[in-house]
């Protein structure tokens, strides 16, 4: 099993640095005030434009319970309570939301496992379930539909991982997929495309690939050390893995504050 490299924290802190000099030298500094009132004004829009009858926000058909899902996981990670009554209302609209595409049933799962609601743990399990059955046999996720893509992917293991930090169950088959796919569909410059045969990286599929390598890494990876006939085996032979130092690179080449990195950065991908 590969083993991502001791190295890494060097290649976030090479990345970091480029993101200084990426950008406008002339611009002020933001401060940490500009920031704050910046989340509290869109704390405020989002609570302004739910619909205060039904608990949603305005919904595309296609993903039904997407936006709303998504503007829910907004407010909580801006540090709304779960408790607040227009969370509760939100929840209680998604919970009656069936599953039928993986954008919306994964920002579903991470809604529910945001706010932190134990009588959510039965909806929770369900959709790994519906997940995991619609998961492609080369480990990738499409919408249903098609031969799967990098951004349907990376909503799905966000969501998975989620999921089995609140105590859903993943089966094992399901993270060595995943682990393959993404390994596999990195392109040679150590970026990501939409699709696995995109050979021009896009920043957003870049920054989705680095995350799902380094979940699946975490449930797949062999450990340093193991225990075998009552002893502790340290020091288990590891395959250095460059896939993330390399996409860092490819990242820090390639930053924009303006567009999408990439010739086809255009569009939700």
């Amino acid at each position: 099993m590969k083993k991502i490299s001791k190295h890494l924290p060097i290649a976030f802190l090479a990345f970091a640095g480029t993101l200084g000099c990426a950008g406008d030298l002339s611009a002020e500094p933001i401060s940490a005030e500009q920031v704050r009132t910046a989340i509290d004004g869109g704390v405020k829009f989002l609570l302004d434009e739910q619909n205060e009858n039904r608990g949603s926000w305005n919904e595309i058909a296609r993903y039904k319970g997407g936006v709303t899902a998504l503007c829910t996981l907004a407010l909580l990670n801006a540090g709304i309570e779960p408790s607040h009554p227009q969370i509760q209302k939100a929840l209680a609209f998604l919970r009656r939301i069936e599953p039928t595409a993986t954008y919306s049933v994964s920002l579903q799962t991470m809604a529910l496992c945001a706010a932190n609601s134990h009588q959510d743990q039965v909806l929770i399990q369900r959709n790994v379930r519906w997940l995991e059955e619609k998961q492609l046999a080369s480990g990738v996720w499409s919408y249903p539909g098609g031969d799967g893509d990098n951004s349907n992917s990376q909503f799905a293991v966000l969501a998975l991982h989620e999921a089995e930090r609140v105590g859903a169950k993943i089966q094992q088959e399901t993270w060595d997929k995943a682990a393959d796919y993404w390994s596999s569909s990195q392109n040679p410059d150590g970026s990501w495309g939409y699709k696995v045969d995109w050979p021009d990286g896009l920043g957003s599929m870049t920054c989705a690939g680095i995350a799902a390598t380094v979940i699946c890494a975490g449930h797949v990876d062999q450990p340093d050390a193991e225990v075998k006939n009552d002893l502790i085996q340290c020091c288990q032979p590891q395959e250095d893995d460059d896939s993330l130092e390399r996409a860092l690179v490819w990242l820090g080449r390639n930053f924009s504050v303006s567009r999408n990195p990439g010739r086809r950065g255009m569009g939700h991908v």
